[in-house]
C-alpha cells in the first residue's frame, strides 16, 4: 500500500456536501502549528426537503485529548463515526495503513474509531461550523420510509438488489453486512500485537456495539438470523455471538428486545392481559 506524505493534513468532504468559506483556514490555525493530530469541528444539516438548517450538531465542549485512550474515556455513546468533521495527519493513515473499506456503506465507523484511537492531542472545538452537511431523499442517513429503488444504486447494492422486494429491505440487510465487517475489522485491530491493553479494552468494547447493530438488523423475532443472506453473514454473525460472555449474550437481547416492535407490542399487550386477569380475579373475590 502506497506510503502518504508524512506531516500533511487532511480534510474529507462528501460530493454534495459543502465546506464554510472559513473552514480549512480556522482547521489549520486550530492545530496550532501541527501540534494536534486531529482537529474536530462543528457542523450542521441542511434538510433538503425542506430546505431548512438543524442547529449545530457538535454539543462537545472545547476540550484537548491526550490520547485515543483519553477521548473514548470521555465518549459515552454506544457507536463511534467520524470523517468529515475535521482534519487529520497523515502520519495516522501510515501507522496502520489505514484506509477507506470498498464498496461499503458506515465506512466512517470503523475508520474513524481507529484513527481517534491512534491519535495523540486530538482537540475538540465548537468555535466554528466548518462543514454543512446535506440530508437528501434516498440518501444513507434517510431512507427508512422508502420502498421504491431509486433509479441509480452504488455496485455493491446493484448486486444483491434481486433478492429483495423493497428499497428498505435492501438497505437493512445492506447495514446488518456493513456491521459485520465493521466488527472484523476492529477485531483484527483487537489481535493485532501493536494494539495496548488500553486499546484492545475500547476496541471490544465497539466491536460489541457493532455486533449488536448486526443482529438487531439480521434477527427475527425468535432471535434467528433472517434467511436472505446474499452475502452469507449469518454463519459469522452465529460465531461471533457465540464468542461472547453470557452477559454479552444477555444483553445483545434485552437491546433486541427494547427495540423489536413486534416483540414489545406483544409484551405490552400480554402485560395488559395479565393485568386485566388479575382485577378480574380480584373482583370475583
Amino acid at each position: 500500500m502506497q506510503k502518504l506524505p508524512e506531516n500533511r493534513y487532511i480534510h474529507f468532504i462528501d460530493s454534495d456536501d459543502y465546506f464554510t468559506k472559513d473552514c480549512i483556514q480556522k482547521c489549520i490555525e486550530s492545530s496550532q502549528n501541527g501540534q494536534h493530530d486531529i482537529v474536530c469541528h462543528g457542523h450542521k444539516n441542511y434538510i433538503h426537503t425542506s430546505k431548512t438548517f438543524t442547529k449545530d450538531s457538535n454539543q462537545e465542549k472545547n476540550r484537548l485529548y491526550r490520547d485515543g485512550i483519553d477521548f473514548f474515556s470521555h465518549y459515552k455513546n454506544f457507536y463511534f463515526t467520524w470523517v468529515w468533521k475535521g482534519i487529520f495527519k497523515t502520519d495516522l493513515l501510515n501507522a496502520y495503513n489505514l484506509r477507506f473499506q470498498f464498496q461499503m456503506d458506515y465506512e466512517d465507523c470503523d475508520f474513524g474509531t481507529i484513527l481517534f484511537l491512534l491519535a495523540k492531542n486530538s482537540i475538540v472545538t465548537k468555535d466554528f461550523i466548518g462543514i454543512i452537511y446535506r440530508i437528501r431523499p434516498h440518501s444513507l442517513s434517510n431512507f427508512y420510509l422508502d420502498n421504491d429503488f431509486p433509479p441509480k444504486m452504488p455496485e455493491h447494492l446493484e448486486k444483491i438488489k434481486k433478492f429483495f422486494k423493497t428499497y428498505k429491505q435492501l438497505k437493512i440487510y445492506a447495514g446488518a453486512s456493513c456491521y459485520l465487517r465493521i466488527t472484523t475489522t476492529l477485531k483484527n485491530m483487537q489481535n493485532a500485537s501493536q494494539s495496548t491493553i488500553e486499546q484492545k479494552k475500547i476496541l471490544q468494547r465497539f466491536c460489541f456495539a457493532f455486533l449488536t447493530l448486526c443482529v438487531l438488523t439480521q434477527w427475527g423475532i425468535f432471535f434467528q438470523c433472517k434467511k436472505i443472506d446474499p452475502h452469507n453473514i449469518n454463519p459469522i454473525i452465529k460465531v461471533y455471538y457465540k464468542n461472547l460472555s453470557l452477559k454479552e449474550k444477555i444483553q445483545i437481547k434485552m437491546i433486541f428486545i427494547k427495540h423489536n416492535n413486534i416483540i414489545r407490542v406483544a409484551l405490552r399487550k400480554l402485560k395488559a392481559f395479565l393485568k386485566n386477569l388479575i382485577l378480574h380475579y380480584n373482583s370475583k373475590t
